[in-house]
């Protein structure tokens, strides 16, 4: 299943990406991504609740994105950690569908604030710079997590709600 979450957000998250580049708006990769993220993250971690679950689907993604670029895998794995960390020590784990809601938009808020580091510092790609001003990076950061939020919030809402219903069908 995470194999599959991590292929999805692949395949989806390449579509998204082209789609972001076009527009040309600073950070509009990372509004689209936001919301789609939150919401396949939120779906598997909602079914099994165990933290270092983001981390592993993070590690399985950033192997994939390694091929086309080592420093994009490198902000993945880290954006996934740092979100299992933060689960840990804030909502002490994913154990409520709230801390769920509140804990997995931390994903893409650590994507584009590890994406901003690795462009401006690692590979020194002044072209995709998203924004000088760290005011906007702020701004930019909040707008992402809450559109990271609403992604998570529909899933919690239309997906994982049902599958609870199938599960305890199941169990029944």
């Amino acid at each position: 299943m995470m194999g599959l979450t991590a292929s999805l957000m692949f395949v989806v998250g390449y579509f998204l990406f082209i789609s972001g580049t076009v527009l040309g708006i600073p950070g509009a990769k990372f509004f689209m991504f936001a919301p789609f993220f939150s919401f396949m993250l939120t779906v598997i971690v909602s079914c099994l609740r165990k933290i270092g679950v983001v981390s592993l689907i993070s590690c399985v993604f950033a192997f994939i994105m390694s091929f086309i670029s080592i420093f994009m895998g490198l902000a993945i794995l880290v954006s996934g950690i740092f979100t299992d960390i933060i689960a840990l020590i804030l909502f002490k784990g994913y154990t409520t569908k709230k801390k769920i809601v509140f804990a997995i938009p931390f994903y893409p808020f650590f994507s584009f604030i590890t994406a901003s580091i690795v462009v401006n510092y690692v590979t020194g790609n002044k072209l995709f710079m998203l924004a000088p001003n760290p005011l906007t990076l702020i701004a930019l950061s909040i707008i992402i997590y809450t559109l990271g939020f609403i992604g998570s919030n529909v899933a919690t809402k239309v997906v994982v709600s049902r599958i609870l219903q199938v599960k305890n069908r199941k169990t029944i």
